[in-house]
């Protein structure tokens, strides 16, 4: 059965995940994927499944460090 793909572009999927404070590979954990997953999401090699934007929309930000 194929994914549902999304309407988020590659940029605004790159652009939330990064103002809510993820690294790719913090992200990749969150939702389980690999790594490279992101990477291709986000260099539009393959298409962002929707149930991967609703996971990054429904992720709060990470609580910032003290120090950083």
């Amino acid at each position: 059965m194929m994914p549902i793909v999304g309407f988020m572009s590659a940029r605004n999927f790159k652009k939330m995940r990064g103002a809510k404070g993820y690294s790719q590979s913090e992200l990749a954990r969150e939702l389980d994927v690999d790594v490279m997953t992101i990477s291709r999401w986000e260099r539009r090699v393959i298409p962002i499944p929707r149930m991967a934007e609703l996971a990054l929309a429904a992720l709060k930000p990470k609580r910032k460090r003290k120090g950083d």
